[in-house]
């Protein structure tokens, strides 16, 4: 097959070149995307994951909280139920019970209750009269609190919890069990167990509670009883009933438990939350883990996630880069080489000899317009074509035996006779330079038609051995050469003029 155009190379190849780099280009974006989307996917898992934590925290938390606070809740009621029966049979015995005797009841159970503040009995009237740590001078007058007109009207032998609210003995906020109690079937007053709402604080506290982490206890109508944030700079007031509307919703869809995330209306600190609503008690516990600070790993975790595939691309594009610049390199090579082929063609063009060169199939792939001219042919005619096809001494077979003889580097010189295309045969010398190239045997050969110096020679051959004109050479005053007709004319025989001086055949040396 004919050599390539190298222009058409060189276009090919800028078109290679302009494919490859629109692919460069698609693939860094694809890379881009697919880097971008596989960050999402694992660091959506990630925060999944670290959601579920979160949650889980929070559950183990809330699920403690309800534990303790329900089990100090039944803890009051079974005490406050037992106190309750004995003070009732003691009043149902004939005669009326000293006040010693009641406050030494209430003194004992007050001891079997760790952490309440104040054990009281009020009468039906509403005076506090009995009980620990009753202030000097008249009795307490309860008996306008909502709790005291609960337990009388009507009557049901229950404990019920009031507040938070603020003791009018201590002064401070207190959750009152109150447990109505009777004499005869009447109404005889109210036994009640005041807490402190800080004792509930207190035993938060105990928990192992990250900062900004919070644990509270509310009532069922969101008033706030107790709260404890580690490093919060708002704790909530006890009655507090603000709530962030996703803990709203949250309880008004599932008032048992559940979760929610949500920013806190205390503190505005976002938080995920769990809380659990106590069995037996109008009260719900909630533990909330701050996602400021339980989310740091995973943000830290994010950036490093990003910053490394960032960091990917950007090898990716340095890479991209890198080839894009080795191919504008190839390309002004490319052209190089084009231009250089170009020049070498228009040699072939314009050289003298008829310069063409053969693979190593002897079939022709490249030629100079004077080696077509001398085969009497055209270009297209040539190309493809087998050397046996216009040299008349060698067949096909021969010539592709001396193909599978040669080897690169190899140089030959030979006289051979060429056919044209209209049939005349000329002389020629042929020059022959083996090369490899890219793996492949090329046959670069320089052919001369050399039909008129042979005839020249021929002819010169003929006159100098012609019979009617005597011819010698001579050397040094010797005959070196001479032809038939010299010795003929001279009259010597064949071989006698050989050698002569030339004296012997002229009389006068000066002649």
């Amino acid at each position: 097959m004919p050599l390539s155009d190298p222009q058409e190379f060189a276009d090919n190849a800028a078109k290679r070149r302009r494919r490859t780099t629109l692919w460069m280009v698609g693939a860094n974006a694809c890379v881009a995307g697919l880097l971008a989307i596989l960050v999402w996917h694992f660091l959506a898992s990630s925060y999944r994951t670290y959601q579920q934590q979160a949650r889980n925290v929070a559950v183990g938390l809330a699920a403690v909280a309800q534990l303790n606070v329900e089990s100090e809740f039944d803890r009051v009621d079974a005490v406050m139920n037992a106190t309750a029966s004995e003070l009732e049979r003691m009043m149902a015995e004939a005669g009326a019970v000293s006040d010693d005797k009641l406050n030494a009841v209430l003194h004992a159970r007050f001891k079997l209750l760790k952490g309440i503040e104040a054990f009281r009995v009020a009468d039906a009237d509403g005076l506090v009269r009995w009980g620990t740590q009753l202030p000097a001078g008249p009795p307490v007058n309860v008996s306008d609190r909502d709790y005291f007109v609960e337990a009388r009207t009507p009557f049901e032998p229950v404990t019920r919890v009031a507040g938070p609210l603020q003791s009018r003995v201590s002064g401070h906020s207190v959750l009152a069990f109150v447990r109505p109690l009777q004499q005869h079937g009447a109404f005889a007053g109210i036994l009640y167990v005041s807490i402190d709402v800080g004792h509930f604080k207190r035993t938060f506290e105990r928990y192992d509670l990250a900062p900004m982490d919070a644990v509270t206890l509310r009532r069922d109508d969101y008033r706030l009883v107790a709260r404890h944030s580690p490093k919060s700079a708002v704790q909530g007031e006890p009655g507090d009933v603000s709530v962030s509307p996703q803990l709203k919703q949250a309880l008004i869809t599932n008032p048992r438990g559940g979760n929610v995330v949500s920013r806190t209306s205390i503190d505005g600190e976002e938080r995920t939350t769990a809380y659990r609503a106590l069995d037996a008690w109008p009260f719900v516990v909630l533990a909330g883990v701050n996602n400021t600070r339980f989310f740091a790993p995973w943000r830290d975790e994010a950036w490093n996630v990003a910053a490394l595939a960032a960091l990917a691309w950007l090898l990716v594009l340095a890479a991209t880069a890198q080839l894009h610049r080795a191919n504008r390199r190839e390309a002004g090579v490319t052209q190089t080489l084009a231009d250089q082929g170009k020049r070498i063609q228009a040699l072939l063009r314009t050289a003298g000899d008829g310069i063409h060169i053969t693979d190593g199939s002897g079939h022709l792939v490249e030629m100079s317009d004077s080696f077509t001219e001398m085969l009497g042919s055209s270009r297209e005619r040539l190309l493809g074509r087998h050397i046996a096809t216009w040299d008349c001494n060698q067949s096909e077979d021969a010539i592709n035996a001396w193909l599978a003889r040669i080897k690169p580097g190899d140089r030959q010189r030979v006289d051979v006779q060429h056919r044209r295309d209209d049939g005349q045969v000329i002389d020629v010398e042929l020059q022959l330079s083996i090369c490899d190239i890219a793996g492949k045997l090329f046959v670069f050969a320089s052919a001369r038609d050399v039909t008129n110096e042979r005839r020249l020679v021929r002819e010169q051959a003929a006159m100098l051995h012609s019979d009617l004109v005597g011819m010698t050479k001579i050397e040094n005053r010797t005959i070196c050469w001479r032809n038939r007709a010299a010795e003929r004319i001279l009259g010597y025989d064949e071989g006698e003029l050989q050698g002569l001086p030339v004296r012997a055949v002229y009389w006068d040396d000066d002649d």
